[in-house]
């Protein structure tokens, strides 16, 4: 699970995590395809849309750099159809 701050705040020094499991990292700037769904994120979904993803990015000037992954906002108990689910991709031109 990953939280990010805005960028003012992190410039200034994040305040450290009170909770020795959580680390404070600094992720480099990436662009990013990403095609959003709802519903309940299984495998087959997941797949089905990183296809589509991977599809639609054949078709443009953009290139996959890695492996698709997932993105999920909503918590467990969410109803399905109101979940935010999006399969995503680094890109290059």
């Amino acid at each position: 699970m990953r939280f990010f701050l805005p960028r003012s705040l992190a410039a200034d020094g994040a305040p450290a995590p009170t909770d020795p499991r959580l680390h404070l990292v600094q992720v480099p700037a990436t662009t990013i395809a990403a095609l959003r769904y709802s519903g309940i994120a299984t495998q087959d979904s997941r797949d089905r849309h990183a296809a589509l993803l991977l599809s639609v990015l054949a078709k443009s000037a953009w290139r996959p750099k890695g492996d698709v992954f997932q993105l999920n906002y909503d918590p467990p108990f969410a109803i399905p159809f109101l979940r935010r689910n999006e399969v995503a991709v680094d890109v290059e031109k």
